[in-house]
């Protein structure tokens, strides 16, 4: 059975094997999303395929939105802004912009138009170990209320999601290259000179007369919107989804995040995660960038984290960036995908998708590793 659903309230749970997951999710996703997270646009479906729901955005043009509903977003966007903050060489730049040009030229032709399947609307979607979804059955049932649409799936990486990319690529999937994304687990082994990085975190935030505290308060997090804004959309790119204090709040009020703040005499650094077919991941996440670096709030902040996933015996997805950090605090790297569908599309938008997928996945991914 596939049932695709507009509405929360008209969601049938019967009989799902996932709802304690994604139901607080939906519940939150769907209806006035734009003034929870205020770049998406795009419409919030719920999917049912057999026993398991999943949550599913639509998105039509909204050249603004975030890349995480949004092709242009992801390889327009969010590209320029780490072009003019990471490349110096002016040879490189103009390579690049021309890339950046032909993309925006072919993701224009299709219309950003994209459907993306199990996305949870955060930086990581987090997959089970088995994929229980049959993906032809899905594929044809959304080619058909969706012609004009590509159809994908995000954040996915061999080390945790090998059975869906196996099953996508049995359903004529293809690979875009994404970004280089870090694990760590405590019952991996680590060098000496890790397990001292580590040791040294944790005692200089025993040392800092930071206070750790676990909130649930939607004035504190006013607070948390602001050092996140600080960090992911001043400082990196506009264009990382615009989390308001309202959806930080209702996503951990809902019992699907937990927050850890770090202060003096006010909150100078916090990271939301949230736990999801045994892995844990961090997409609310910010400090005072107007602190000196040598306080080494980044470090401290990071440490709480790891501890959790300690305390917890977890998987621990560090998302992307600071790759030199982590991989001194024992993080192993992964190429992550999005997998996308366009077999049903008219042989213009195939040939732009296809165009797109040779310069993220067979060019951009392999320069991506090689610079992990």
């Amino acid at each position: 059975m596939i049932a695709l659903y507009k509405d929360f309230q008209s969601i049938d749970w019967f009989r799902c094997e996932n709802r304690q997951e994604v139901e607080p999710f939906l519940q939150v996703m769907m209806g006035g999303l734009s003034e929870k997270i205020r770049n998406i646009h795009s419409e919030v479906y719920a999917i049912r395929t057999g026993n398991w729901i999943y949550p599913m955005t639509v998105t039509t043009e909204n050249y603004d939105d975030s890349w995480i509903v949004s092709p242009y977003g992801q390889y327009v966007i969010s590209l320029k802004d780490e072009l003019t903050q990471y490349i110096d060489s002016r040879f490189t730049r103009s390579i690049i912009r021309s890339i950046i040009r032909f993309l925006d030229g072919c993701i224009r032709h299709v219309k950003n138009r994209i459907i993306y399947i199990h996305n949870f609307l955060v930086s990581t979607n987090l997959y089970a170990s088995k994929c229980e979804m049959d993906v032809e059955k899905i594929t044809a049932f959304l080619a058909q209320e969706f012609p004009e649409h590509a159809i994908g799936f995000r954040s996915l990486n061999e080390k945790t999601a090998s059975d869906w990319i196996d099953q996508l690529k049995d359903g004529g999937y293809q690979p875009y290259g994404s970004r280089v994304i870090y694990y760590w687990h405590s019952a991996d082994r680590m060098t000496k000179g890790q397990k001292k990085d580590h040791a040294r975190d944790r005692s200089n935030f025993k040392k800092s007369g930071l206070i750790k505290k676990e909130i649930l308060n939607e004035i504190d997090m006013d607070e948390c919107e602001r050092l996140y804004d600080k960090l992911y959309l001043q400082k990196y790119s506009p264009n990382n989804p615009q989390y308001t204090a309202h959806f930080m709040y209702e996503m951990c009020r809902n019992g699907r995040f937990d927050m850890i703040t770090l202060n003096h005499d006010t909150c100078v650094a916090f990271g939301g995660y949230f736990i999801m077919n045994d892995q844990m991941a961090t997409p609310f996440f910010g400090w005072d960038t107007d602190l000196d670096e040598k306080t080494g709030i980044y470090r401290m902040l990071s440490n709480q984290l790891y501890e959790v996933a300690r305390e917890k015996k977890i998987l621990m997805n560090n998302s992307g960036g600071a790759g030199s950090y982590k991989k001194a605090r024992g993080c192993q790297p992964e190429m992550e995908y999005s997998y996308i569908y366009t077999k049903h599309l008219p042989i213009k938008d195939r040939l732009n998708w296809q165009a797109i997928q040779f310069l993220t996945y067979t060019v951009g991914s392999r320069i991506l590793w090689k610079f992990r």
